[in-house]
């Protein structure tokens, strides 16, 4: 292109890597990974199972390791 950038027309724009849990897993058993604010106004990362009513719960990190593994709770 004339203005020095590298993209052409047509040119593929690369994929982002998909944050949380994978298009292939069931939310109600894959652990999410995803930002929570505290108190204190900051944020925090925090691993967490989704439900039937669009809420979730807060998971430890050793059960998430073993539910991405195969296992349940």
């Amino acid at each position: 292109m004339e203005d020095g950038s590298p993209r052409r027309r047509g040119a593929r724009r690369l994929k982002r890597p998909r944050l949380g849990r994978p298009r292939w897993a069931d939310p109600l058993e894959f652990p999410a990974r995803r930002w929570l604010r505290t108190e204190l106004g900051t944020l925090r990362q925090a691993w967490m199972l989704y439900d039937d009513n669009a809420s979730w719960r807060e998971i430890s990190a050793d059960e998430a390791r073993r539910r991405k593994e195969g296992g349940t709770a």
